[in-house]
């Protein structure tokens, strides 16, 4: 028999599966990175009237910090509710923010191992 294209995932190929439960676990915190990273270049369009690869580049770090945020603002009390608003706030204030904050944690991190 042949399988029809539009039909979902086997039943029992769990990894797709897992795959598909992790994605709706997550979704929230991806859609946000996702609005980091335009907000990002939405703010770098609108100070310079043009794109560099370096705004590409803090468009991409901030979008990794805020889909790695999930973590932390669960332990924070904060819930999937205000990804997009972490979202935001973290493209509109860009990495050059919290870049201080970032060096300075590895600085800690850093120094507490005797490394330098």
């Amino acid at each position: 028999m042949q399988r029809v294209r539009l039909m979902p995932p086997d039943p029992h190929d769990t990894n797709t599966w897992r795959f598909a439960i992790w994605l709706q676990a997550n979704a929230p915190w991806l859609i946000a990175g996702v609005v980091a990273f335009f907000m990002v270049l939405v703010r770098a369009y609108f100070d310079r009237a043009k794109l560099t690869k370096r705004d590409v580049a803090e468009a991409v770090i901030c979008a990794a910090i805020v889909t790695g945020l999930r973590p932390v603002m669960l332990t924070m009390g904060i819930g999937d509710d205000f990804a997009t608003i972490v979202g935001v706030i973290t493209g509109i204030l860009g990495f050059r923010f919290f870049r201080p904050a970032v060096e300075s944690v590895a600085r800690r991190y850093l120094g507490h191992r005797g490394d330098k």
